[in-house]
């Protein structure tokens, strides 16, 4: 493996030679994948019944400033069954509706041109502190031939849009460790912070997930010295503020069963007659067994391609292509600085702290691929 390590790092680290031929066909991919992520967006896929619940919502607000249950300001949707959507995207595309009126091609654009932006905005920092257009062009590959980003970026299922702001948040800290201004720095971790608390307004998920991500989050970029515990807990306490209600709204959903509106602040927090426990695994009998049972069953979607949700993927294609994903994650996982540039290792690293914080929320929530 080290043999292999250091042939990467040979070609990796070279950073002018073949750069114009890098650029040539990053660019033409670049340009075929934006063309195939917006072609026929409008129609392909067909719409499914979450997205036009969601349509619902966006339309209510867009004529008469209310979801459909009459909430000015709702935390939370109730949607039409009482199962609960998320508001996030809502906020995003209303502006758009808007402006050019509601259709399939304007309700799905955004979420479509979010995703090919995070995709340029990541290259560009693989670029900016590498130099490097080979593993430029290697990250851009990652994200175009990946199935799971193609088909989410085309169609509207609030969930997705989660995954996007995680992504923007954590750019916007990368980025700010590369400022040399005191006041850069700040303003990009605020950035983080902002984007990151509305994350959490994206996918309910998010609420099992990001506490153990950011916790050890912050405990690698203070033993790494990119932050120190002052601005770490800033940091946190921004994300906390950014999430009060969202904690308001779990406390008044789970513990107090509200069945009517109520207030927090200017915000409206609905009842969701429907459990979103069914998300979950089953807590009761043996809850061990049962969890490394749901965790193996995730693993075998991965490999097999396919979640049996047609709306999710096709097999055996699946989220990553299976073979390439395993080829991929061993040597992402065992790269060290022999092969990445000290600045890469950064992002590398968080990635690894990704992937680990992921096996807890993994043993406990049912597996399909918006899971």
């Amino acid at each position: 493996m080290n043999r292999i390590l250091n042939r990467l790092r040979k070609h990796v680290l070279v950073t002018k030679k073949h750069g114009f031929i890098f650029c040539m066909v990053s660019l033409i991919l670049s340009l075929v994948y934006v063309v195939a992520v917006f072609y026929k967006i409008a129609t392909v896929p067909a719409l499914f019944v979450d997205e036009a619940n969601y349509a619902s919502e966006v339309i209510s607000f867009t004529n008469f400033g209310t979801d459909i249950h009459g909430l000015h300001n709702p935390i939370y949707f109730s949607s039409v069954w009482g199962q609960g959507q998320s508001v996030l995207y809502s906020f995003i595309v209303r502006p758009v509706i808007k402006m050019f009126g509601f259709n399939f091609f304007n309700f799905r654009f955004p979420m479509a041109f979010l995703s090919v932006v995070l995709i340029f905005i990541i290259c560009g920092y693989v670029l900016h502190v590498s130099k490097n257009y080979l593993a430029t062009f290697l990250m851009m590959l990652a994200f175009i031939t990946s199935p799971w980003w193609f088909t989410m970026a085309r169609w509207v299922l609030d969930a997705n849009i989660a995954p996007l702001f995680v992504g923007f948040s954590l750019m916007a800290l990368l980025f700010s460790f590369e400022k040399s201004k005191k006041w850069k720095q700040i303003l990009g971790l605020f950035a983080s912070a902002l984007l990151m608390g509305l994350a959490t307004y994206g996918y309910i998920a998010t609420w099992l997930y990001l506490p153990v991500f950011l916790f050890v989050l912050a405990v690698f970029l203070y033993k790494s010295n990119l932050l120190n515990i002052k601005m770490i807990v800033v940091y946190l306490i921004s994300i906390l503020v950014m999430v009060l209600p969202l904690i308001y709204f779990a406390f008044s959903i789970f513990i107090k069963h509200i069945s009517k509106p109520v207030k927090f602040l200017w915000m409206d927090v609905p009842p969701l007659p429907q459990s979103r426990t069914s998300s979950l695994i089953d807590f009761s009998g043996n809850v061990v067994n049962t969890m490394l049972h749901n965790f193996i069953s995730g693993c075998q979607m991965y490999w097999s391609g396919t979640d049996s949700l047609s709306r999710n993927s096709t097999a055996p294609f699946g989220m990553v292509f299976p073979w390439v994903l395993v080829v991929f994650v061993i040597i992402g996982l065992l790269s060290s600085k022999k092969l990445l540039p000290n600045k890469l290792m950064v992002l590398k690293n968080i990635c690894v702290i990704a992937l680990i914080t992921f096996v807890p929320v993994a043993l406990i929530t049912v597996p399909n691929f918006t899971h």
